[in-house]
C-alpha cells in the first residue's frame, strides 16, 4: 500500500490493472473498503514508588489468533489489548502502570500484549485474584474461537521504578475500555458483508507518552467520519487524551462491472478446467492498491485475483499451492485475450 500511495497521476499510461494480491482461488475482487489510521495520546506523569511497600508484576496474554484487521474483523476473535483492558480494570484502583505493549501491525488484530504494573504488598492477594477471574471470564467467552488463548501473572524485575500517576494509569484503563474494536455495521444490500469497521490494533509508548493505534476501515466516506466522531468523543471524554489527525488515509474502490478486463478475465475463469464453478465477484473489506491507483486515474479498469491464502498477517500464514497453477493460467489467458480483443 505505501508504494502505491505515492505513485503520482503522471508515472502510468496505461488504464487497464491487474491485481494480483488477493487471497481467493477463482474469485474477482471489484471493490475493496477505504481507511485510515488515528491514534490517540494520553498526557501525565510518572512518579517514583517505594518499592519497599510494592510488587511489580508482568501480566501477559498470548496465543490468540489474531489475523487480518479488515477480512478476519468479523470471525469472532479476540483482541489481546481489549482482554487486558478488562482485567486491568477490574483493579484499576490498585494499579499504578509501568508499562504497556501490544500489537505488531496496524493492519493486524492484536494476539500478544503485556503490561507492568506495581501493586501494594497489601492488595497483591485481590489483584492476583481479580485478573485471573476477568481473564478465565474472557476465555470462557471466547473459548469457541480461541482455543490456545493464555496469560500470565508473574513478580518481575524493573530497571525503572517510575510509573505513570494514578490519573494517567486509569485514564488509559477507562479508554482501552470505551474504545470499539470489531464490526460496527453491516450492509444492508449484503447482510453477510462488513460496512464498517474498527481495530484497536496497536498500545504503546512515544517519547513517554502512551498511545493507542486505531484503524477504521468502511465502505463511504461518511461512515469514516463517524467511527472518527466516535473516537474524539472518547477522547473528550478524558482528561489529558487527545486525537491526532487521520493520517495514511486511502480511499474506497468502488465496484464497476461493465469494464472491459473484467470480461476478459471472465472468459479466461470459464476456459480454465481446474474449475468447477464460475468465478464470483466480490468486493472486499480491507485496502487494497486498486482504491489508491484509481483515486489518481479516475478512469482506469481494474480487478483483482490471486491464489487461496488462508490466516494472512498470522503466524499460520499458508498458500495452497495447487491453486497457484491454475491461477497463473487465468492470468496468461487473460492477458492473451485482452490484447486479441483491443488491438
Amino acid at each position: 500500500m505505501s508504494g502505491a500511495e505515492y505513485v503520482d497521476d503522471t508515472i502510468l499510461d496505461g488504464r487497464v490493472l491487474i491485481n494480483l494480491d488477493s487471497e481467493e482461488e477463482n474469485r474477482i475482487c471489484l471493490g475493496c473498503a477505504g481507511g485510515y489510521e488515528v491514534k490517540i495520546k494520553f498526557d501525565g506523569s510518572r512518579a517514583s514508588v517505594d518499592t519497599a511497600s510494592g510488587t511489580f508484576y508482568h501480566i501477559r496474554v498470548f496465543n490468540l489468533m489474531g489475523g487480518h484487521s479488515g477480512v478476519d474483523i468479523n470471525k469472532n476473535r479476540g483482541n489481546a489489548i481489549k482482554i487486558l483492558g478488562k482485567m486491568l480494570e477490574s483493579v484499576s484502583d490498585i494499579i499504578l502502570i509501568q508499562s504497556i505493549t501490544g500489537g505488531t501491525a496496524i493492519n493486524t488484530i492484536p494476539r500478544e500484549v503485556s503490561a507492568v504494573v506495581f501493586v501494594e504488598n497489601e492488595n497483591i492477594t485481590r489483584f492476583t485474584d481479580n485478573v485471573s477471574d476477568v481473564f478465565q471470564q474472557e476465555n470462557e467467552m471466547h473459548a469457541v474461537v480461541e482455543t490456545n488463548l493464555n496469560f500470565t501473572s508473574k513478580v518481575t524485575e524493573v530497571g525503572n521504578t517510575t510509573v505513570y500517576d494514578s490519573e494517567l494509569s486509569k485514564n488509559l484503563i477507562i479508554a482501552l475500555n470505551m474504545s470499539p474494536s470489531g464490526v460496527l455495521s453491516y450492509s444492508d444490500v449484503l447482510p453477510d458483508e462488513v460496512e464498517s469497521s474498527i481495530c484497536l490494533s496497536i498500545i504503546g509508548e512515544e517519547n513517554n507518552t502512551p498511545y493507542i493505534h486505531f484503524f477504521p476501515r468502511f465502505n463511504t466516506d461518511e461512515q469514516g467520519e463517524l467511527t472518527l466522531n466516535q473516537l474524539v468523543d472518547i477522547t473528550s471524554a478524558i482528561n489529558g487524551a487527545t486525537i491526532s489527525e487521520k493520517f495514511n488515509a486511502f480511499p474506497g474502490w468502488n465496484p464497476d462491472t461493465s469494464t472491459m478486463i473484467l470480461k476478459s478475465l471472465k472468459r479466461s475463469f470459464e476456459k480454465e478446467t481446474y474449475y468447477d464453478e464460475p468465478a464470483t465477484e466480490y468486493s472486499i473489506h480491507a485496502g487494497l492498491e486498486c482504491g489508491l491507483l484509481i483515486g489518481r486515474y479516475p478512469d482506469m479498469q481494474a480487478v483483482s485475483i490471486g491464489p487461496t491464502i488462508e490466516n494472512a498477517h498470522t503466524p499460520d500464514e499458508a498458500l495452497y499451492v495447487d491453486s497457484v497453477l491454475p491461477f497463473y493460467n487465468v492470468l496468461k489467458e487473460t492477458l492473451r485475450d485482452f490484447a486479441e480483443e483491443n488491438k
